[in-house]
């Protein structure tokens, strides 16, 4: 079995369970990593959510949009660029 390096060698148990009530006091939900890499496996509550939010527009939800299957350029540009 290959070995799988890790990019966070330690977590800091405090600043974790800081962020994480800061987030839940903010009403942050984050994407799973199983999420990012498999869209489909986002509920449906979440993509809802997402159809009122603009692509750009700075909030939280919008973190459901980084997946690995993002293009790296946005579609309106593709289409100005002909």
């Amino acid at each position: 079995m290959a070995s799988v390096m890790k990019i966070i060698k330690s977590i800091n148990q405090k600043i974790l369970s800081k962020s994480i009530k800061k987030a839940r006091e903010q009403k942050i939900i984050l994407p799973t990593f199983a999420q990012q890499k498999d869209p489909s496996k986002i509920p449906t509550e979440i993509i809802e959510k997402l159809k009122g939010v603009g692509l750009w527009e700075v909030n939280p939800i919008n973190l459901f949009r980084i997946t690995w299957h993002n293009e790296p350029v946005s579609h309106w540009w593709r289409f100005w660029r002909r």
